[in-house]
């Protein structure tokens, strides 16, 4: 009686801890990806301290690459149930990446590497989870999959439960020493997919490696507080920076445009193949969507949830 007592507290322990690792589906989605896929995500500079690593195991330090790499195998628009239940599949595994991560206890992830790969990890989860969601609301309908679609997501509450998913990340990025720029963009999130109720971001500015936290600055909260069609088109850009990186390398050479034309053509193409965070039914919405933050960004113009124009790509390093 004391053995099963004893048992039964172990395992009551264990549920009340949460997932104990990285679910399988993760390893199983990233086995076949293309080489062109792995490097130019892995080009991502958040993910230097991983790239060489990340296949070596299910480490925490390495779960931000293979997570980078799991989103970027599963870009692509669905078209028939069999990738409703694909997605449907993937999301349950960023929810079970989020509530792994969000669950390790302080003494599992004590050094900074460690914590920040947490941070990074959990607000990758996260982006899996609503890029899953606009694609399934984009199935339009007329397509087989689009009853299928529907049916998930009523079923599933998807979105509330990445709104729910993104904020724990934000609460994460004290742990991780985040920068003010980084609470931001995870903050953004929240913004993008429009969490909020109303409220105020609190953005904590790092005043040095572990040291307080005081008022972000005035920049720094304009740009978490964009709320706005545009606010959140351009925050969605700055999440997916690393999809321009094959354009930037055809169009750019050492920091200047070269072919502003076969730049264009590319960012375009690759802006038109994002699911959106728009609805057929909202207003025409413009947008500067940076490529270079300052001083390139590519003009679109969205109209019922359609890139309806977009390009050339200006800015001040346009014609240098």
């Amino acid at each position: 009686m004391s053995f099963i007592s004893g048992s039964l507290a172990v395992v009551v322990a264990l549920i009340a801890a949460g997932p104990v690792g990285e679910p399988p589906g993760v390893a199983r989605g990233i086995k076949n990806a293309d080489r062109l896929t792995v490097d130019l995500t892995l080009k991502d500079a958040e993910l230097a301290a991983c790239a060489k690593t990340y296949a070596k195991g299910t480490d925490i330090e390495g779960l931000p690459c293979r997570l980078a790499i799991l989103a970027a195998v599963n870009n692509k628009p669905i078209a028939t149930n069999a990738d409703v239940k694909a997605r449907r599949d993937l999301i349950a595994d960023a929810l079970a990446v989020a509530d792994y991560t969000s669950s390790l206890p302080p003494g599992d992830s004590p050094s900074p590497g460690r914590r920040r790969a947490r941070f990074s990890a959990h607000g990758r989860a996260c982006g899996i989870i609503f890029d899953g969601v606009s694609a399934l609301e984009a199935v339009p309908v007329g397509v087989m999959a689009y009853g299928e679609a529907r049916q998930v997501l009523a079923a599933g509450d998807y979105r509330k439960k990445g709104c729910e998913c993104a904020q724990r990340t934000t609460a994460l990025a004290l742990g991780a020493d985040a920068s003010a720029d980084e609470q931001t963009r995870a903050q953004g999130v929240l913004t993008t997919h429009q969490c909020f109720a109303g409220g105020a971001f609190e953005v904590a500015d790092r005043k040095g490696p572990g040291t307080s936290f005081g008022a972000g600055s005035a920049d720094t909260r304009s740009i978490a507080d964009a709320s706005s069609p545009a606010g959140r088109l351009i925050a969605m850009s700055r999440s997916r920076s690393v999809e321009m990186t094959r354009c930037t390398d055809k169009g750019m050479d050492n920091g200047k445009v070269t072919d502003d034309k076969k730049l264009s053509t590319c960012a375009c193409n690759v802006v038109k193949r994002w699911s959106l965070p728009f609805k057929k039914d909202d207003p025409k919405v413009e947008a500067n969507l940076p490529i270079v933050e300052g001083t390139l960004h590519l003009p679109v113009v969205v109209e019922g949830n359609v890139v309806t124009s977009c390009g050339p790509v200006a800015g001040s390093l346009v014609g240098r």
